[in-house]
């Protein structure tokens, strides 16, 4: 299972799905905020190739001249120190519909890892940011 920031696993339809009912919706408050969703998950030993895949859909009213609200893809090792950012996206990146993402996780075969999203808003308009669909794949070694 997922852990979460209170409300951010939804089934709202203000923001939609990407392949079903649920999704996290992380932000859209207009006003300093932090969001967070993180899962534990073992990563294989051995494996030819491990990915994190993730749809992303980003909708704002800021001004995307700047990046004031953003998301951090972040890796945790079990005992909770940082490993790596995956990726960082901001209401710069918003767009119609979902984008699909990949970071490869190869390099961290063999530990159990938590995969963390951190999103911050700054005071000023909403940036909501939807994620959907997030497997951890691998391929034979």
């Amino acid at each position: 299972g997922w852990t979460a920031s209170p409300d951010v696993i939804s089934q709202s339809p203000e923001q939609a799905a990407h392949g079903g009912q649920w999704k996290a919706w992380l932000g859209g408050y207009g006003e300093a905020h932090t969001d967070r969703l993180s899962q534990r998950v073992s990563l294989p030993a051995g494996a030819g190739a491990i990915s994190l895949t993730f749809f992303l859909h980003i909708d704002t009213e800021e001004n995307n001249s700047q990046a004031y609200d953003k998301l951090v893809v972040r890796l945790r090792n079990a005992g909770g120190q940082f490993l790596a950012n995956l990726a960082t996206f901001s209401n710069q990146n918003a767009a119609p519909g979902f984008g699909l993402h990949s970071d490869n996780l190869t390099a961290y075969a063999g530990q159990t890892v938590r995969i963390e999203f951190v999103a911050t808003e700054d005071n000023g308009s909403t940036t909501s940011l939807v994620i959907a669909d997030v497997p951890v794949g691998t391929e034979p070694g």
